[in-house]
């Protein structure tokens, strides 16, 4: 779907992708909305923050604003359910536990529950009237409030290697200084040939670019909340020289 809906609380937007078999791997991105991925069937690797999750059908993943993230499907059909959200559809007593929410949640119990939640939205998003913004909230702050209130019944979900995280962790308390593969290889003991093979394997990107996207992500904060430096000394102070 296409169409995104637009109003003075914020915007909305729908995706449904059924019984597909992706030609290529989803790329590193982050936004500004809240992203909800639901995954009706198939499997997938989802790489966020500095874990790959192994998904399964059924799973749910909540992406908090400006967390860096991608997918990974390889040669399997799948379908998949996705929301991007402006954080007026949150209800304000989850909106400051976005950050430390689990990013996934496997929770069998209340699977009925989703997709009448998700079929709900879907009728909403594609039939829009006066009353759809409200209900699209509606139905959005269930399904947050939901996963929270069934925390104690998920399940655990597999996550990549952990030297991968070790790097991806090194990157982002280092990135105000030059970084080489090399440096991040010593700091995980282990070569810069399997450093690098072993990273792209896990997330689906490389070294470089993970490292450059999560730079300028820093850079756009710094932006918008630096109004007294420049665009130099930002670039400087994210490891840009």
């Amino acid at each position: 779907m296409d169409k995104l809906l637009i109003n003075e609380g914020g915007r909305f937007f729908f995706e449904a992708v059924e019984n597909r078999v992706m030609a290529t791997e989803g790329s590193l991105h982050y936004h500004n909305q809240l992203e909800i991925y639901y995954l009706k069937e198939g499997t997938c690797n989802y790489f966020i923050d500095t874990n790959t999750y192994s998904l399964e059908s059924g799973d749910i993943v909540v992406v908090p604003p400006k967390v860096l993230h991608s997918t990974m499907y390889g040669d399997k059909v799948h379908t998949r359910l996705l929301i991007y959200c402006d954080q007026y559809y949150v209800p304000m007593s989850v909106r400051h536990l976005l950050p430390t929410m689990p990013y996934i949640g496997r929770i069998p119990r209340i699977q009925n529950e989703v997709d009448m939640i998700f079929r709900k939205i879907r009728h909403e998003y594609e039939n829009p009237d006066d009353f759809s913004k409200d209900a699209l909230q509606s139905q959005v702050s269930a399904l947050l409030i939901m996963l929270l209130r069934s925390e104690k019944n998920r399940q655990a979900v597999y996550s990549g290697d952990n030297f991968v995280e070790m790097a991806v962790s090194y990157m982002q308390h280092n990135y105000s200084h030059p970084i080489t593969l090399a440096d991040v290889a010593k700091h995980c003991a282990v070569s810069c040939e399997h450093l690098s093979r072993s990273f792209k394997k896990s997330t689906g990107f490389g070294f470089s670019e993970y490292l450059t996207l999560y730079r300028l992500k820093q850079a756009e904060i710094l932006l918008l909340e630096e109004s007294t430096k420049s665009v130099s000394e930002i670039a400087y102070c994210c490891g840009f020289n």
